[in-house]
């Protein structure tokens, strides 16, 4: 399920990303005939990317990665995060003055749609894995000191 909700979470985000970038293309220079519009489209987003991809690429790596990886991955998933937050408000005044209102809901969309296919290609289902079961596919990174509290067993 996890998957699943990844991809409704893309596509939801993608749909409205490129939704308010053609409401923003076509809107003509005396006003919209529904300027209301933005308002669900922007709400649909957040919803879209509350549901799948706010959370879950903190449970995935817990459930597709070994235990010793969790640490690594997760920083960098964090870090990943915050640097794409950090681009998309650093680039989007400008891409707005450049190329127009709605270029920034475009390119945005797009890259949510890139993010469809990169979850269909590449990632696998992680339901019903459990945490000890990809530790063949990974670096097995076994601590030669396991204390109480480091252990999971």
């Amino acid at each position: 399920p996890s998957r699943l909700l990844l991809l409704a979470s893309q596509l939801g985000m993608a749909l409205c990303q490129l939704g308010l970038g053609l409401y923003l293309h076509q809107l003509p220079p005396l006003g919209s005939p529904c300027p209301w519009l933005p308002l669900p489209l922007l709400l649909g987003f957040t919803a879209s990317y509350s549901l799948g991809l706010a959370s879950l690429p903190w449970l995935l790596p817990t459930q597709l990665l070994p235990p010793t990886s969790r640490a690594a991955t997760l920083t960098l998933a964090n870090i990943t995060s915050n640097l794409g937050w950090f681009v998309v408000l650093k680039t989007f005044q400008d891409l707005q003055e450049y190329a127009g209102l709605g270029a920034p809901f475009f390119l945005y969309g797009g890259v949510c749609v890139a993010g469809l296919f990169f979850i269909v290609i590449f990632l696998p289902e992680g339901f019903g894995i459990t945490p000890g079961k990809n530790n063949n596919k990974f670096f097995h990174l076994e601590s030669t000191r396991k204390t109480k509290a480091h252990s999971l067993t």
